[in-house]
């Protein structure tokens, strides 16, 4: 029996439809706002705590964890309740505001003072990973893991490219004596500038035309307890998990490397870090070559993944598969550790792990967006997925006890063990969600599925086609 779409689930909050060709675009800000981490390490390793007199707790309180979780889930929560919202201009007005407070940095009179500002900086910066995976969401299931998988490479293309080059402009700066912490914020709001003008120039602001009625259903048009009642639905309970373990096996911990002169722009777990410290104790060029090696694999392999998923239509084999290379590569860690096998092993079991962890969290990614035909269901489920993200680094393995103790450094077998079996736990619920969504796909039948058909612009012409009502 073929269903139409449930008109339930088929309603959008919001009537605004964003141009697949300006998605791009949106990069800019989330990129800009993923930098920001770098900016404050150096400008506190600049002068800036010892100007302030900050204790390292003030530090990294401040200047480190400013995402505020809380305030992001207000923000990323009222994102997708306010109705006909237009995405881009509200990007630009929040990049625009981040800018001049970026800059207002420079001229901060007291550490209060400077904790108002990083706080709204915490706080607008929510929206930009917020507003990407919103205009994403909106991408036909042909093309959604590819598209996905852009904004999952964004952070390890930043180590491999921004990285290495904001480095040497700061190594620059230091040998020509200009460096201060001052400095370090200007040129942060010189790259706002400039993401500011690049909007400005090439995305629309104007409100697009809105699709036709028979797919699109106002806000109101669902009661607020059926829409929270989706938000516990099985499937999204697992996803959430899912994304969890692999966010929380993967973080690094800011406070640990911080204490221990994070070395310039390492935003990797610290078992990362700490083999490829011993392989590179002196040399900062080839600390760096070794940091790079593992993320280009990963970044080459997502998008090889991406494609094959979009082709195939399959999400949750990829999950396990992704899942078991990741956990694989953290248990060898863990085991040359226990053992004290050669340091080459825990090197070279650094790819399955960084190939396994990201390929993972984009196919997540993509499964929970592709499986979720409510935009208000998704935003919900964008916002949890997004603030376990946020969370995981302050709960993950390498960031609190039993697993993070002095005795096992620097090898720390015990954190290693326990990130190869969250992964391996995200693996196993990827096969049971995947049984799970074929037994509700022949329950409930197949439903009418009619994506907007992608293009330069859009237009009246809607594709319809007959689909599983979830990817498996």
């Amino acid at each position: 029996m073929i269903l139409p779409e449930d008109p339930e689930k088929s309603g959008s909050s919001s009537l605004y439809i964003s141009r697949p060709s300006s998605t791009i675009y949106l990069l800019l800000p989330y990129i800009w706002w993923q930098l920001d981490d770098f900016f404050i390490e150096q400008a506190r390793t600049a002068g800036l705590s010892n100007h302030f007199k900050l204790a390292q707790i003030d530090s990294e309180e401040l200047y480190t964890d400013t995402k505020f979780v809380l305030f992001a889930f207000a923000w990323l929560l009222l994102l997708w309740q306010i109705s006909n919202i237009n995405i881009h201009k509200m990007t630009l007005i929040v990049s625009s505001l981040q800018t001049l407070l970026v800059l207002a940095q420079i001229g901060a009179s007291s550490t209060e003072v400077l904790l108002i500002i990083r706080s709204m900086l915490g706080i607008g910066g929510a929206i930009f990973p917020g507003s990407l995976l919103l205009s994403i969401s909106q991408f036909p299931r042909s093309k959604l893991a590819t598209t996905v998988a852009v904004f999952v490479a964004v952070s390890p293309a930043e180590i491999v490219v921004a990285g290495p080059l904001l480095s040497a402009l700061v190594s620059f700066m230091k040998d020509t004596s200009i460096l201060s912490w001052q400095a370090i914020f200007a040129i942060d709001g010189i790259l706002g500038i400039i993401v500011v003008a690049i909007l400005w120039s090439k995305i629309p602001v104007s409100i697009e035309n809105s699709l036709s009625t028979k797919f699109m259903n106002s806000l109101d048009s669902t009661s607020w307890k059926s829409k929270f009642k989706d938000l516990f639905d099985p499937k999204n309970i697992m996803f959430i998990i899912m994304f969890i373990c692999a966010n929380l096996a993967t973080a690094p911990a800011p406070c640990y490397l911080a204490v221990h002169h994070r070395t310039s722009f390492v935003s990797m777990p610290y078992f990362f870090f700490t083999v490829i410290s011993d392989l590179a104790p002196s040399s900062h060029l080839i600390f760096n070559l070794l940091t790079i090696t593992p993320y280009l694999v990963s970044i080459v392999t997502i998008f090889i993944l991406a494609r094959k998923s979009d082709k195939k239509q399959v999400r949750g084999s990829f999950v396990f598969v992704c899942g078991l290379l990741s956990a694989a590569g953290f248990a060898i860690m863990s085991l040359v550790a226990i053992l004290d096998w050669n340091i080459w092993w825990s090197f070279f079991a650094i790819f399955p792990a960084c190939v396994g962890s990201y390929g993972a969290i984009m196919m997540i990614l993509s499964w929970a967006l592709g499986s979720e035909p409510s935009a208000f269901g998704r935003g919900i489920l964008l916002t949890i997925l997004l603030g376990a993200a946020q969370l995981s680094v302050i709960f993950s393995p390498a960031g609190v006890k039993p697993w993070w103790r002095a005795e096992d450094e620097p090898a720390h077998p015990r954190g290693l063990g326990a990130s190869a079996a969250l992964m391996g736990l995200c693996a196993i619920l990827a096969l049971v969600l995947k049984s799970y969504l074929t037994w509700r796909n022949s329950n409930k039948e197949r439903y009418l599925y009619a994506p907007v058909k992608v293009g330069d612009a859009l237009d009246d012409e809607v594709e319809e086609e007959i689909v599983d009502r979830y990817i498996i």
